[in-house]
């Protein structure tokens, strides 16, 4: 979903992205009223509906939210996303943590109601726990961009090992990696929506040498900020070398050019080394799963 999200205006951008051959929404039960509007979005465009593939979350992330959580209530839930987004059954259903939700997903798949089970921000130990259940998780979406590597620390391999797919969000960290931020003071960017503060947040992180200063939730000058410029560049010069694409083409084809996924813009050798070289260069990298420091736990072990 886009950050317009009220009524008319994220309903026309589902509509361009369809035009654009982008077909598949993730979504979730606590974003806002982002499942009701695709729902609007399908009962206008019905054309659109059979190539559309349609991903929700269950929002079951700390023990207030799960306590009292039933079989009852995770089917209502399902029940509820299917009444919002007009559809018969789910596409792919992605839970955010509690493994003891899995076989009650896996229940109603059987029933139908749902097409896929799938796991979200979970680390390579509650993926192995997810697997033991056995009950057919396909994926695990996880945050992966030229500044957030940490997929490839540990869980790309274990993914591989399950057959789980990693689908990607936060590719374009919030939209900060794009031409528009190029060459641009750190006093002159905006972090205006949620996503460019969360990844403003991580890039404070990824780019302050250790013993610098921490957290922050603005895009500080110094090392965060020249690192972004030295991510942009290698981007815009990769571009260069591909008939002027732009540098948010050339980082979502490199995340999608990580194992197991193929994609249109195919980067070749001196591509990936010349944007890994960057990272190479960051002050803090991390040494941790997957968000475990968003967790509370540390950035680097």
């Amino acid at each position: 979903m886009s950050d317009r999200t009220r009524g008319g205006e994220a309903v026309s951008d589902l509509a361009a992205f369809a035009r654009a051959g982008i077909t598949s929404l993730d979504t979730a039960d606590n974003y806002g009223p982002a499942e009701a509007l695709i729902g609007q979005y399908l009962r206008l465009h019905p054309w659109n509906s059979p190539a559309t593939t349609i991903a929700t979350k269950l929002s079951y992330i700390n023990e207030e939210q799960m306590a009292g959580v039933s079989r009852t209530l995770v089917e209502y839930a399902v029940r509820s996303c299917l009444v919002r987004t007009g559809r018969q059954r789910v596409d792919l259903v992605q839970l955010q943590k509690w493994l003891d939700v899995l076989k009650w997903l896996a229940e109603l798949r059987e029933q139908g109601m749902i097409g896929h089970i799938g796991l979200c921000n979970f680390d390579v130990p509650s993926l192995a726990k997810a697997m033991d259940a056995r009950v057919g998780v396909v994926s695990n979406q996880v945050q992966y961009s030229l500044i957030d590597r940490r997929p490839a620390l540990y869980m790309q391999q274990a993914a591989q090992a399950y057959g789980v797919q990693l689908i990607a969000y936060g590719t374009l960290a919030g939209g900060l990696i794009a031409d528009k931020y190029y060459g641009v003071a750190a006093g002159k960017v905006r972090l205006d929506t949620a996503s460019k503060q969360k990844y403003g947040t991580l890039l404070h992180q990824v780019g302050t040498p250790p013993g610098g200063l921490a957290g922050g939730a603005a895009v500080a000058g110094g090392g965060s900020w020249a690192f972004m410029q030295e991510v942009l560049g290698a981007t815009r010069a990769v571009g260069e070398r591909h008939g002027g694409v732009s540098s948010s083409a050339v980082a979502l084809a490199w995340v999608l050019q990580q194992p197991q996924v193929a994609c249109a813009l195919k980067l070749d050798d001196a591509d990936m080394l010349d944007l890994d070289a960057v990272w190479e260069g960051a002050p803090n990298p991390p040494t941790s799963d997957i968000y475990v420091w968003e967790r509370g736990g540390a950035w680097a072990v």
